[in-house]
């Protein structure tokens, strides 16, 4: 793989993860709620892998928008309201876990425009290692920058009326991501 291909992967992959999606949503809100510590990433081969995803996706984050509209503000700070165990650290990273390899754009980008970054007079295996490491730091370093950004802006954040609002906000982008899903088509 080229210098050149890999620095267009690179921007092009950085540029995708700068713009909020539902992973996004999902960090900031539950940074607001639990903290940094709550911050811990499927390319579709298949019509029926894709439907199953889809429909799996759809209903998921349709599930976690909804809750999410339903919460109530916390009357704590977010210092105040620690992941108290291992079970609840597991519930978090699944639950950022299946945004994410669920996520519209994340498949959308993988079945569209991932595939513009192989060479394929060249070996397979290591460009596609090289491109999902890539990939995976880069979405992990977003994730943590948009945490910290949660973080810096937790006295304004953590207010019962900004908390509704983000937590409204965030249950509807969900819903809508989730609707969204399901309009998703295969490329054949």
């Amino acid at each position: 793989m080229s210098l050149t291909i890999w620095l267009a992967f690179v921007l092009a992959s950085s540029v995708m993860l700068m713009i909020p999606g539902p992973t996004i949503i999902l960090v900031i809100t539950r940074s607001i709620t639990y903290g940094k510590k709550s911050v811990l990433a499927i390319m579709a081969t298949s019509a029926i892998l894709f439907n199953l995803f889809k429909w799996l996706g759809a209903v998921y984050l349709i599930y976690l928008g909804l809750s999410m509209w339903r919460q109530k503000p916390t009357a704590h700070t977010i210092n105040q309201t620690p992941i108290n165990n291992k079970q609840s650290r597991r519930v978090l990273f699944h639950q950022s876990l299946v945004v994410t390899a669920l996520n519209p754009k994340s498949i959308a980008f993988f079945v569209a425009f991932f595939p513009q970054f192989i060479q394929f007079n060249s070996a397979l295996v290591p460009q596609l290692f090289i491109l999902g490491a890539t990939f995976l730091l880069l979405a992990t370093l977003n994730a943590v920058l948009y945490a910290i950004f949660a973080g810096l802006f937790k006295s304004r954040l953590q207010h019962s009326s900004v908390q509704r609002w983000f937590t409204r906000v965030g249950g509807a982008a969900l819903v809508g991501a989730g609707l969204i899903t399901v309009t998703l088509k295969r490329n054949a």
